[in-house]
Formats: C-alpha cells, structure tokens, sequence
C-alpha cells in the first residue's frame, strides 16, 4: 500500500517538473502570435493605404474598425507604421507614399484616409475628423485641396 501511495507522489511530482518546464515555451509561443497579428494588422493596413493612394479614393474610418482594442494605438509615419498596445510595440517599414507628418490613431479616432495624384505620383493623406460634425478638422494642414 505505501509503495503504491509512493509512486502516485513520484507521478504526480514528475508531471508538475514536466508542466514547469514547458510553460515558458508556451508563453513564448503566445508572445510570437501575438507579435505575428500585430504585424499582420499594420502590413493590412499598410497594404490599405497604397491601394486608397492608387485609387484616388477617400475612405472615413474609426480607429476602432482598424485597431484590435481600445488600448491600442498606431502610428503613420514617413516610411513606417508602428503599433503599440501599451507594453509593446511593434514597427514595420510602409509601402505607401505618405508624406505628412507623423499621424497617431486610437481607438477613438475618426480619420479620414484619403488618395491623391500630383503631376502621375500617387500620395496618401491621413485626416483628423471632428466627430461632432463629421467633418475634417480646419485646424489640421492637409496637401489634399479636394476635401
């Protein structure tokens, strides 16, 4: 009867070694999927921004329809998009012509993202918008005169 209340223990203590051991791979695999869909959101956004630039298209968005939660923001910058969510951030290199200056969307931001050409090069704008009134902030400079 001990023997067998004796390998029971030794079971269970060999399980608990083996669970203590695995669990840093588990958290680094949740760590790089969580990195992979950040990346994969601002890529997406990215990849939304050239296509608005190349159809001379004006698209209004939330930053709520692009962001995964509200504690979460993303930066447009010259030649990079970086996303955060408070403990980390993530940075990837834009492929949109996006000239202005750098744009932070949260996940309360009302923008509007919009396309146009000067002289056959294709450019994207971000825009503030005034959510009381729906419409672009005047206090905000934008190289697009169509709006």
């Amino acid at each position: 009867m001990m023997e067998l209340t004796l390998s029971r223990v030794t079971a269970a203590m060999c399980a608990l070694l083996l669970l203590a051991a695995l669990v840093p791979h588990l958290e680094m695999s949740t760590e790089q999927k969580r990195d992979d869909v950040t990346r994969s959101l601002a890529t997406s956004f990215d990849n939304l921004m050239v296509k608005v630039a190349q159809s001379g298209a004006t698209l209004m968005l939330n930053g709520g329809e692009v962001l995964p939660g509200p504690h979460w923001d993303m930066t447009v910058e010259r030649g990079s998009i970086r996303m955060t969510d408070g403990e980390r951030t993530e940075v990837i290199e834009s492929h949109a012509n996006y000239k202005g200056e750098p744009f932070t969307i949260s996940h309360d931001t009302w923008f509007l993202l919009v396309g146009s050409s000067n002289e056959g090069i294709r450019t994207v704008h971000l825009q503030k918008v005034d959510t009381m009134s729906s419409t672009p902030s005047a206090n905000l400079d934008t190289s697009s005169r169509s709006l």
